[in-house]
């Protein structure tokens, strides 16, 4: 859910049984940004069901509705709502609105954790940040509550950090005022030289914002070391970390990091793609 006139925001519409998924997620674009001008895309994707009834119309009222609502209740004046009603896949409607609507940041709902839909995440969100690599994913459980006050960045330091990929995570901690923790897990080998220069240059671009290293002993896996580490500080409100397609996301996606802590985790979870 979320694009940009200054900001761009997409979220995903609510489908049927998907409410409370869909409200979490719009509540909480609307809380991060409600000190910047935005514009908030409501996007609902849609099959044609051979044989089934067809209710476009209902749905595309019922958007209607809530872009209408979300723009007179409450009303921030920084805020403006749109819906976007799209035929096909959510990952095929994202490819065609993102660069359209020139979105700078999608918000997905989800559940929260049981062992059942740990097993089976996201059919359409874990696919889906899988296979939409052109904006970040902010995946946002419904059981949170909001807070702000500090960030959870995982990094292995193999990559040479980029202002620009890491916008999404830096404006929010600049907006709030958040200390981002750095976070390396533990692998019993000293960084090397790459990793030293990449961990200097990273330093640099979080000048002027409260942050720390940590270095995690990496315990049984990757997510129990960033659960334990988020469990043990209730401060934490947000985890972030790039999508790379070597290295360590390949490690996270071996262990099913994204899907596990999208399921599993009381903070959000932001994917960032990898614009190297």
């Amino acid at each position: 859910m979320l694009g940009r006139t200054n900001k761009s925001r997409l979220t995903n519409g609510p489908r049927k049984g998907r409410v409370t998924d869909a409200q979490k997620a719009i509540d909480y674009a609307i809380h991060i940004f409600k000190r910047e001008e935005c514009v908030f895309y409501l996007l609902h994707a849609y099959f044609i069901v051979p044989a089934a009834p067809d209710k476009r119309g209902n749905y595309k009222q019922k958007l209607d509705e809530l872009a209408d609502k979300l723009d007179t209740e409450g009303h921030n004046p920084k805020h403006k709502f749109k819906d976007l009603f799209v035929f096909g896949t959510l990952a095929n409607a994202l490819e065609e609105t993102i660069p359209t609507y020139k979105i700078d940041c999608v918000f997905i709902g989800t559940k929260g954790s049981t062992a059942m839909r740990e097993m089976f995440m996201g059919s359409n969100t874990f696919r889906t940040i899988k296979t939409v690599d052109s904006c970040p994913f902010m995946v946002v459980p419904n059981n949170l509550p909001f807070s702000t006050d500090e960030i959870i960045f995982a990094t292995e330091f193999t990559d040479n950090p980029d202002e620009y990929e890491l916008a999404p995570m830096l404006d929010i901690a600049r907006i709030w005022n958040s200390t981002i923790n750095i976070v390396h897990i533990e692998t019993g080998k000293a960084l090397n030289a790459g990793q030293l220069k990449n961990k200097e240059r990273l330093e640099q671009l979080l000048k002027g914002l409260s942050h720390r290293f940590l270095e995690v002993k990496e315990a049984v896996s990757v997510t129990k070391a960033l659960h334990r580490l988020a469990k043990e500080n209730n401060k934490i409100g947000l985890t972030a970390m790039v999508r790379h397609k070597h290295s360590f996301f390949v490690e996270l996606s071996r262990e099913s990091v994204v899907k596990k802590m999208a399921f599993k985790a009381e903070a959000p979870l932001l994917v960032i793609p990898d614009i190297n």
